[in-house]
């Protein structure tokens, strides 16, 4: 009697790779907790080698589909199941910084050592590649030794609501300038977005501006109770006019983020792309 073999339709996996693989537990790759979005920027992200770094906008632009706010949304969501743990760090210099870890196992179900426990004297990272730590947008950090930095308590989990930001680091001069100015908005209950928007326009406008903005909208018989609530009015402010980086004698740019001729390193759809700076000179030209 002949063997029928019958194909039946639908999805099936091809050979499984031997060398150059991530190992990944199947528990988390299935997580249905996590958008499909989610979790390929982790699968992507437990990829890399130790001490590697990078901004979500950096990532975002590896994809031709994906933004800047959709890298961010995943990464909220990494974090608020403890794929992504926030530590905060102080420097020998006083200045503090915010270490973002990667983890393959939830922190909730295995905690990781911080970045200045003594007994963390590797990278965070294994040979397998399961722990990285990342830098997210506007958040410098740089390589310390285990005695540099001394981490806080990590930031609690939230669903939808980021806990005092301002204590993180990330917005206390600005709370300080808008207090010295009799300014009482509350900064302890800002949303992500939220967060990333006035962190995008400070970097952009600085504290002094962003202060004086507020206390020019201010008014008395009904002032602004929460921090969000400048948002409209610190995004109306002009964006300041900057040097430019481009040096006409010798037709190269300094702005540091191309090559020297106005030329940035990553392609977006196969195409080159010129640098901001060069971009308007341009566009004054013309």
């Amino acid at each position: 009697m002949s063997e029928h073999t019958h194909i039946q339709g639908g999805i099936q996996r091809g050979p499984r790779l031997t060398a150059n693989f991530t190992t990944l537990s199947n528990e988390v790759i299935n997580d249905d907790r996590l958008s499909f979005r989610a979790r390929g920027v982790l699968m992507h992200l437990l990829s890399k080698p130790a001490d590697w770094r990078a901004r979500s906008i950096a990532i975002a632009a590896q994809s031709p589909r994906e933004g800047r706010d959709a890298i961010r949304t995943a990464m909220r969501e990494l974090e608020e199941l403890g794929y992504l743990v926030r530590e905060r760090v102080q420097y020998p210099d006083g200045t503090f910084a915010i270490v973002h870890t990667i983890n393959a196992v939830p922190a909730e179900q295995h905690a990781q050592p911080g970045p200045g426990n003594p007994e963390d004297d590797s990278s965070g990272a294994d040979e397998s590649g399961s722990t990285q730590r990342i830098d997210l947008p506007r958040i410098e950090t740089k390589p310390t030794s285990p005695k540099a930095a001394t981490p806080t308590q990590r930031v609690p989990k939230r669903v939808g609501v980021l806990v005092s930001a301002h204590a993180e680091g990330r917005f206390d001069t600005l709370a300080a300038a808008c207090r010295d100015k009799g300014l009482a908005a509350r900064w302890d209950v800002l949303k992500p977005e939220q967060a990333d928007v006035i962190a995008g326009l400070l970097e952009t406008h600085g504290v002094d501006a962003l202060a004086k903005a507020a206390v020019d909208a201010h008014r008395p018989s009904s002032p602004t109770k929460f921090a969000q609530g400048y948002i409209g009015t610190w995004s109306a402010i002009p964006a300041p006019r900057r040097a430019s980086s481009i040096d006409r004698r010798s037709n190269t740019c300094s702005c540091g983020d191309c090559d020297g001729y106005g030329f940035l390193p990553e392609e977006v759809n196969d195409r080159v792309v010129r640098c901001a700076a060069w971009a308007t000179r341009t566009a004054v030209a013309a």
